[in-house]
């Protein structure tokens, strides 16, 4: 037997133990425990038992009334009325027919309907009707060798660290899990076809999952012994039906299907026949409880497998390749999506795939789009958030507020204020439920399509919507501002506290959370920007800018020194002002190289910081005007900004920035006098450990202060001609940006600087190394003419 489960879920009876008599109660509990699922879960009434009760009932008899007038037992007549017993011999029929005193032509028609009814039963029915394998099957190629070891018994899938699990014999049963629309029964019947490919279909069992009525175990086992041929009559009870089934399942080889798995207990009750099987079961749960079985999640195609799809799909005169890496990210590279959207595009030849693409954009309409026939996404999604109760179906409208692609488990608290453990139960089981993907680092992933979904569902909530998007954008805030504070250091009053839950944070995991949640706390300062005190907010933002210096590549920064800019100017805060728009000229020189408008900043800066005496800020601002003008080629603006510089900070009590402004000083009359620069940037190094005095000077003021120095003073030695003092002078600031875990960019600096020194003194081969190592630690975040300068430095050497 070839089986392959979908899914995972708690068991509730010991390992491999079927006992008489309670596949009902057995498979009932699975669903309270894996569904949470209100209703009944017996079969339904078949058209001969509606039959057979119809007729009793226009006679006015009881079941005991016709049992005594028959000879068939109430017990009897009663299960065929409930659908237990499907297809009653024939000889129950004709007595049945006798009891009922029918008339030679009411009984001819009612043993003839009975026998069509007994037809249909026994033909192809929806639980054992198999799907259309499409022909046009693209992409999966890992999971599918996966799989196909597996049910062939050649490997253990271990190879591509696909599939999970332990035990001797996994390999015959796996359990393909994953979302709605994954394509998951596609896989399964596409790996049976590549693994047999010369034997019989295999058996298929719908077992109806994502229904409020899962077929029962003895379900189960009925629908798979009317699929053998000259198998003998299929038991009403489960005893006969599972010994039935063990006979089966010894007397050959079978390959399996068992389609959408709501229970553990539906693909249990195939495996205790035992016998030579393959099973492949699909499911949108994780089906956990299945002992030694192998499990394979599935989620979206990589984005090559969905394009390729596409182009097999749509005709080439319709889709550009750009257009149709466009229709998979709208598509979120789910394949039923992707399988809806080819479908529409191809059967409308006059237009293209960028029609399909303009209407796809919109994320109000998209889901309704995504609708072709029979298929249809929303409904897809619809069916597994139906068989939520309403704690999870809340769990998971919280995560259409979640502004950020991944999440932990205290964002999702957060919407609600709530404790972060009982958070996290709820997101497992989503997970559990195929509608959340797990990361590693205890995060989650929702797909696009279904945050549209749970976008639409919290609509219909607009008083819980408001509340927890409310909730949420403070307690992003607030704990942003905590992080920042580790960040900014001393010097600052503790921030303010928001909305549970209060996460310990220390300097280390505080940068890791600003980076991690950077998308969501920038999302939730345009929210709190529009409603908060921008007093208020300033003081949030104080804490956080900070991070800039550290986190200098994350592309975010502008908007959030747009919004601070804001902040300030409607909370008529010049100080302020001043001191964010020299943060933003510094970011302006130092990381994004955009030196006209680091001048421009810098001005405004100024202007700011003059209007309320702000000397400090007014120095600052300065030293960034005068490195752009520096780098624009305006000398002697440079000059006179940095000498103003030097002068103002000698009037105040901010040793550092006078001794930056001292090391910039001296870079700029470097240009002229080397030795004389020489001179002042050794009487800086010597005042440095004055620094570590000074409690209002942070550990990274000192370690960024040290390496300018360091730097500045091996380039003067340089063009002093005592190269041989600077390479040992750099090594040691090359050790100490090692030694901080520095930056790429200040490594490349280092490396820059030494090689010119090398290069000077001959030292080509040396030099080569230095140059090329430079250019690999900044890699694409460098100036040009930094880098411009150092390409030309290496043809030089290779020229030579």
């Amino acid at each position: 037997m070839l089986l392959v489960p979908v899914c995972r879920g708690p068991s509730d009876r010991a390992p491999g133990v079927l006992q008489s008599g309670d596949e009902g109660a057995g498979h009932q509990e699975d669903v309270r425990k894996n569904r949470r699922r209100k209703g009944s879960v017996v079969p339904a009434p078949t058209a001969i038992g509606e039959l057979v009760r119809r007729e009793r009932l226009a006679r006015d008899l009881t079941l005991e009334a016709l049992a005594e007038r028959s000879g068939v037992s109430d017990r009897a007549i009663g299960d065929i009325e409930r659908g237990v017993s499907a297809v009653p011999q024939r000889r129950t029929v004709l007595a049945l027919a006798d009891g009922l005193e029918l008339r030679p032509a009411e009984r001819e028609r009612f043993v003839e309907a009975v026998r069509r009814a007994r037809s249909d039963e026994e033909g192809p029915t929806v639980e054992s009707a198999r799907p259309h394998r499409p022909d046009d099957f693209t992409g999966r190629a890992e999971e599918l060798a996966v799989l196909v070891d597996l049910l062939r018994g050649t490997g253990t899938g271990a190879a591509t660290g696909a599939a999970t699990g332990a035990g001797t014999g996994a390999g015959r049963t796996v359990v393909l899990s994953g979302p709605p629309g994954a394509g998951k029964t596609s896989l399964a019947l596409e790996a049976v076809r590549r693994a047999f490919p010369d034997l019989p279909a295999p058996l298929f069992v719908n077992l109806a999952g994502a229904t409020t009525r899962p077929l029962t175990p003895l379900g189960v086992l009925q629908v798979l012994l009317r699929q053998v041929p000259g198998a003998p009559e299929v038991p009403a009870g489960f005893d006969a039906a599972l010994a039935g089934w063990a006979d089966v399942a010894r007397s050959a080889p079978r390959v399996l299907v068992l389609d959408d798995a709501a229970t553990e207990s539906q693909v249990r009750v195939v495996l205790a026949a035992g016998g030579d099987a393959r099973v492949v079961a699909t499911s949108r749960r994780s089906l956990a409880g299945l002992e030694g079985v192998r499990h394979l999640r599935v989620g979206p195609l990589p984005r090559a497998g969905s394009t390729a799809f596409l182009r097999t799909a749509i005709p080439e005169r319709q889709g550009a390749a750009s257009d149709l890496d466009a229709l998979a990210e709208l598509c979120g590279d789910l394949p039923l999506a992707l399988r809806i959207v080819a479908g529409r595009v191809a059967a409308q030849p006059a237009r293209d795939a960028a029609h399909m693409i303009s209407r796809l954009r919109s994320d109000d309409r998209r889901l309704r789009l995504l609708t072709a026939g029979d298929l249809e996404v929303e409904r897809a999604f619809a069916t597994s958030y139906a068989l939520l109760d309403e704690e999870q179906q809340r769990d998971f409208r919280d995560l259409a507020l979640l502004p950020a692609a991944s999440f932990s488990a205290a964002a999702a608290a957060a919407v609600r204020g709530r404790d972060e453990e009982d958070a996290a139960d709820g997101l497992e089981e989503l997970v559990h439920l195929g509608l959340l993907e797990p990361l590693d680092r205890a995060r989650y992933r929702l797909h696009d399509l279904l945050r549209l979904f749970a976008r639409a569902r919290l609509h219909e909530h607009p008083e819980e919507e408001r509340a927890g998007a409310e909730t949420l954008a403070r307690w992003y805030v607030t704990t942003a501002a905590r992080a920042g504070s580790h960040v900014a250091g001393p010097g600052l009053p503790a921030p303010r506290s928001g909305p549970p839950p209060q996460l310990e944070l220390s300097p280390s995991s505080a940068d890791a959370w600003l980076q991690e949640e950077a998308d969501g706390w920038l999302a939730a300062l345009r929210t709190v920007a529009t409603v908060e005190d921008p007093r208020v907010l300033l003081d949030d933002l104080a804490r956080i800018l900070p991070f800039s210096n550290r986190y200098t590549a994350w592309s975010g920064w502008p908007e959030v020194h747009a919004i601070a800019v804001a902040a300030a100017l409607a909370a008529g805060d010049h100080h302020a002002e001043a001191e964010i728009r020299t943060g933003i000229a510094w970011t302006m020189v130092n990381v994004t190289f955009d030196y006209r408008e680091a001048r421009r900043t810098a001005r405004a800066a100024i202007a700011a910081a003059e209007k309320v005496r702000a000397v400090a800020v007014q120095a600052r601002a300065l030293l960034q005007l005068g490195v752009a003008e520096m780098r624009l080629g305006s000398a002697e603006a440079c000059e006179a900004s940095l000498r103003r510089a030097v002068a103002l900070y000698a009037t105040v009590d901010d040793p550092a920035g006078f001794l930056d402004a001292r090391v910039l000083l001296a870079r700029f009359v470097l240009l002229a006098d080397p030795a004389r620069a020489v001179g002042e940037l050794r009487s800086v190094l010597d005042e440095l450990p004055r620094l570590d005095e000074v409690p209002a000077v942070s550990a990274d003021d000192r370690y960024f202060l040290r390496q300018s120095v360091m730097l500045t003073l091996a380039r003067s030695l340089t063009a002093a001609g005592r190269w041989r003092e600077a390479v040992p002078l750099v090594s040691d600031a090359l050790a100490l940006v090692r030694e901080q875990a520095g930056a790429g960019e200040e490594l490349a600096r280092g490396l820059a600087e030494r090689a010119r020194a090398l290069h000077a003194g001959g030292e080509h081969a040396a030099a080569l190394v230095d140059y090329r190592a430079a250019l690999d630690a900044a890699g694409r975040h460098r100036p040009q003419f930094w880098a411009d300068e150092i390409e030309a430095a290496i043809r030089a050497i290779e020229e030579t």
